[in-house]
């Protein structure tokens, strides 16, 4: 041993004083021996498989989770579309049926009532839409005391949103049978 400036310094075996045996960075790797936990690390950490596929699983998830989310959208508007349908069909039915009551009103007042095309406000409904409400009345060969009343019910009046109901009645009128 030799004492250099108040420190002890061991010598290891093959190695000059003052300097430590340093470990290869990559040692051979013989197909018999056995590799220590210390070298699967370092050779783990080295390698890098495993870096992206996290990030690729990740990926996926998003993107299928978007797809879902995407398909649920899609169905929430048909269904939205759907039930707004449905909803003016039945005011179009509601407004068939007070057309035939109008036109049986006025057959009863007036005989020679032929029918009229009867504006509705949206004031008089729900506020945002009107509707039209087409009213025929036609004389049943044969038959005096009876007419013949066609009613078409369109909600809303537009073209491209509209549902429309059709009623085809037969009103006595007066007291002939």
């Amino acid at each position: 041993m030799s004492k250099v400036a108040g420190t002890l310094r061991v010598p290891s075996a093959g190695c000059r004083v003052g300097q430590a045996k340093r470990r290869p960075t990559n040692p051979p790797v013989w197909p018999w021996s056995r590799r220590t936990s210390y070298e699967k690390a370092a050779t783990n950490r080295r390698t890098p498989k495993g870096r992206g596929t996290a990030m690729i699983v990740v990926l996926l998830a998003m993107a299928m989770a978007t797809i879902i989310f995407l398909a649920t959208l899609k169905v929430i508007a048909v269904q939205r579309k759907t039930i707004a349908l449905g909803a003016r069909q039945i005011q179009a039915g509601w407004l068939a049926d007070s057309g035939v009551e109008r036109a049986a009103a006025r057959l009863a007042a007036d005989a020679n009532y032929r029918g009229e095309t009867w504006n509705i406000s949206p004031e008089d409904l729900d506020g945002r839409d009107g509707g039209t409400v087409a009213i025929r009345v036609e004389d049943i060969p044969g038959k005096p005391g009876r007419r013949a009343v066609h009613v078409e019910a369109d909600f809303p009046p537009d073209p491209q949103q509209r549902a429309r109901e059709v009623r085809d009645v037969i009103i006595r009128t007066g007291t002939q049978p």
